[in-house]
């Protein structure tokens, strides 16, 4: 059974709902491989497994985010999986650490003027455990949008962002509450997109 996860983020309109529900809620099913979208790409461990490096490309060849998420039990496979950097290597384990610890917010690994990005797999056969990973191009439309990881994350909708990023390793859920008080008098509407990225999808 997977955890649930409350992000307050409805009004009480079922219209707007439903136009979330339909239009702006993304679960993307890792089963298989890479996804690729027009401005990013999301791996997980698939993607990873049986290879000794993978390599990004079209994404940070002018500037990029990469953020990760990972288990408590696949953090010493993250570990060995290294980004090529032109001052070092980076683990994936150090990405997925990096967490705001006033907002919760979760922070990228910048790479700037590489348009091809090498990771290395340094685990024993190439082996990889459960990983998210997400590469976006650092475009001006994405600043104030948000990341966070699914386990824990609140955020109250009276000051949600234009958009916000759900991720996870793990299968997890989110649940909508009405707003109450005088934004659902208003019928005002509290954020335009979520987008939900993990490994699985509830079914």
């Amino acid at each position: 059974m997977t955890k649930s996860f409350r992000l307050h983020v409805s009004s009480p309109h079922q219209a707007m709902i439903s136009r979330v529900l339909c239009c702006l809620l993304i679960f993307v099913c890792l089963a298989e491989a890479r996804v690729d979208f027009e401005n990013s790409k999301i791996y997980d461990e698939y993607d990873f497994k049986g290879q000794s490096t993978i390599t990004i490309t079209d994404l940070c060849g002018d500037s990029c985010h990469i953020y990760a998420s990972i288990t408590p039990e696949s953090k010493k496979f993250a570990t060995n999986l290294l980004f090529q950097l032109p001052k070092g290597f980076v683990s994936v384990a150090d990405v997925a650490a990096r967490v705001d610890p006033s907002t919760k917010q979760k922070q990228f690994l910048e790479v700037n003027n590489t348009a091809s990005l090498l990771i290395s797999n340094a685990n024993a056969q190439n082996d990889a455990g459960p990983v998210v990973l997400y590469v976006v191009k650092n475009y001006p439309i994405y600043k104030g949008a948000e990341m966070y990881e699914a386990d824990g994350v609140y955020r109250p909708a009276s000051i949600l962002p234009q958009s916000v990023t759900v991720m996870s390793a793990k299968p997890f859920t989110i649940k909508q509450k009405p707003l109450t008080g005088p934004q659902a008098e208003n019928g005002e509407e509290s954020v335009s997109s979520i987008h939900a990225l993990s490994r699985h999808f509830d079914r």
